[in-house]
Formats: structure tokens, sequence, C-alpha cells
């Protein structure tokens, strides 16, 4: 074999290697079914004085803090 074709030859199988190396489809990736659904929730925020927001926390235990409030509506 030549110089020139074995620098070919090489530069191929180089090439084949990287594109290996390069990724492709994975188990798993992607949105997962289900995802298009509408949701039961709106999200909002709402700007509360920070002693307001301390004693949501001292008082909703376990609750999130949506809960919390939506429990005293």
């Amino acid at each position: 074999m030549t110089k020139t074709g074995a620098r070919l030859q090489r530069a191929i199988f180089t090439t084949m290697n990287q594109t290996k190396q390069r990724g492709g489809k994975r188990i798993g990736a992607g949105r997962k079914p289900g995802v298009k659904k509408a949701r039961n929730r709106i999200a909002r925020s709402i700007t509360l004085h920070r002693d307001t927001w301390q004693m949501i926390e001292r008082k909703r235990k376990e609750l999130s803090p949506s809960k919390y409030i939506e429990s005293k509506l």
C-alpha cells in the first residue's frame, strides 16, 4: 500500500470512529407521553410583605404555600 493509500485508509477509519462517538438516539430521551395534557392549575405570582410570607411558612406545616393559601379560601 502506498503512503497516500495508507493515509486515506487511516482518515476513513478515523472518520468512521468519530461518527460513532457522537451519540444518537438515546433510550428515554425526549418528551414523555402525556406531556401535552392540559394543566389543571394556572401559574400566577403574588407579592406579599415579608412578614406575611414568614407567617405562611410557619403555619403551613407540610403543605406547600399554594396548598396552604388554597385551603384558606
